[in-house]
C-alpha cells in the first residue's frame, strides 16, 4: 500500500529546537508529550490545510499525512523518553508509542 503524504519537509532549525526546549520544559511527561505533537502539528496543519492545529476536528487529523526527516523524529522521540525517564522510567516507552502513533512519520534522508 502507497501512502502519500500531504505535508513532508525538514523542520527548521528553529522549528526543531524549539519543541525540543519545549519538550524539556514541561512540568510533566504528559505535558512534554503534548508540547511535541501539539507543537508539531501547531506547525504542520497551516502550511497543509490552511487550516489552524486547534480547528481541525475529531477524525480530521492524519498523522501519517504528514513527514519529517527520521533524524528529527528521532531527536524529538529521544527527548520525550529522556523528560519521561526523569520522573517516571517505567512511562517513558508508553510515551514514545504515543509519540509513534499520534506524531509524525518519518523519512529517510540519503546524502
Amino acid at each position: 500500500m502507497t501512502t502519500t503524504t500531504k505535508w513532508q519537509r525538514p523542520l527548521s532549525d528553529t522549528e526543531l529546537s524549539g519543541l525540543i526546549e519545549s519538550i524539556n520544559g514541561a512540568a510533566t511527561p504528559v505535558d512534554a508529550l503534548i508540547a511535541a505533537i501539539g507543537g508539531f502539528y501547531t506547525i504542520a496543519v497551516p502550511e497543509a490545510t490552511g487550516r489552524q492545529f486547534m480547528e481541525m476536528g475529531h477524525g480530521e487529523l492524519r498523522p501519517q499525512d504528514f513527514a519529517i526527516p527520521e533524524g528529527q523524529w528521532c531527536a524529538i522521540g529521544e527527548a520525550i523518553v529522556a523528560r519521561s525517564k526523569a520522573v517516571d522510567p517505567l512511562r517513558a516507552a508508553n510515551h514514545l508509542f504515543d509519540w509513534m502513533n499520534k506524531g509524525p512519520s518519518s523519512y529517510e534522508v540519503t546524502p
